[in-house]
């Protein structure tokens, strides 16, 4: 992997990072159960509200480049820095555009996701995409190698949610553990914590 290097996300990149996850993201069970059938919408969607996200983090989400070409963004929540709630509003009423359910949907996932997380100080895990042609070479591991570093060196809690095994795997490796195995909107999901090591 000596042609990816790990950096930062910049500003500039804020478009190709959305884009990036909104074609990773496009295909997952629990985006097809929250956006629908249309796999357009479902893109935009995950454009949206990805892109909208990763614009708004500090410190600067963790991203892989190959040929200084995006391949990957690692994006987290700080404890103290959820979305802000301009942006929050702006992503909704775009969002609201791309069908009545939406909106009552994003809400009930919300609500599902913030009760289970901890109430301890911890950061929040995702999104974390890889480019589709791109995956399965490691560039993601190489992401959370760098992030749980960073987390360490913190000595705090992470949180995230996912709806696909192969992330569990993934995850696992890096010290998260599952807390809770359920579903969203009818989607799996898995619950996962990650406690800081010395």
């Amino acid at each position: 992997m000596s042609d990816i290097e790990i950096g930062e996300l910049r500003l500039d990149e804020v478009p190709a990072a959305g884009a990036l996850l909104g074609r990773a993201y496009r295909d997952n069970p629990f985006m097809v159960a929250l956006i629908g059938d249309n796999p357009e919408h479902r893109f935009q969607a995950m454009e949206l509200i990805h892109g909208t996200r990763v614009s708004t983090l500090a410190p600067p989400a963790i991203v892989a480049r190959r040929d200084g070409a995006l391949v990957g963004v690692c994006g987290f929540d700080a404890p103290d820095g959820p979305l802000p709630p301009e942006a929050m509003e702006q992503m909704m009423v775009k969002l609201s555009g791309l069908g009545p359910h939406i909106l009552p949907n994003m809400q009930v996932a919300l609500g599902e996701f913030g009760k289970r997380a901890p109430a301890e100080r911890h950061w929040h895990l995702g999104p974390v995409g890889v480019h589709i042609d791109a995956q399965g070479a490691g560039i993601g591991s190489l992401m959370m190698k760098e992030f749980c570093a960073r987390i360490d060196a913190e000595g705090d809690l992470v949180f995230l949610e996912t709806d696909l095994p192969q992330n569990v795997r993934l995850y696992e490796r890096f010290g998260f553990e599952t807390i809770e195995e359920t579903t969203v909107l009818g989607a799996p999901a898995w619950f996962m914590l990650r406690r800081p090591r010395p």
